[in-house]
């Protein structure tokens, strides 16, 4: 076992140690991280609000096409009776 002199240094003096936090910085960096969570839950809202608009603008225009398809059916069954009618 070696022995450890004045002036040597000692293995843990060799490992790179994190730097001693503040309160004041705890905090700060809690602030920043709550702040960046809330700014990307906004973001996943808004992405999900403009989905829901073109879902609601995309069934939109399915019943829009549907009816006119309906109107021309009609049209084409009002036609054909038209034409037994007539003979």
């Amino acid at each position: 076992v070696p022995v450890s002199r004045w002036g040597d240094e000692s293995d843990e003096d060799k490992e790179p140690k994190e730097p001693v936090r503040t309160k004041e910085e705890e905090e700060w960096i809690l602030k920043a991280e709550k702040a960046k969570k809330e700014e990307e839950e906004a973001k996943l809202k808004e992405i999900k609000r403009l989905e829901e608009i073109e879902k609601a603008k995309e069934a939109l225009q399915r019943k829009k096409r549907n009816a006119e398809k309906a109107q021309q059916r009609a049209l084409y069954k009002a036609q054909k009776e038209a034409e037994q009618k007539e003979k």
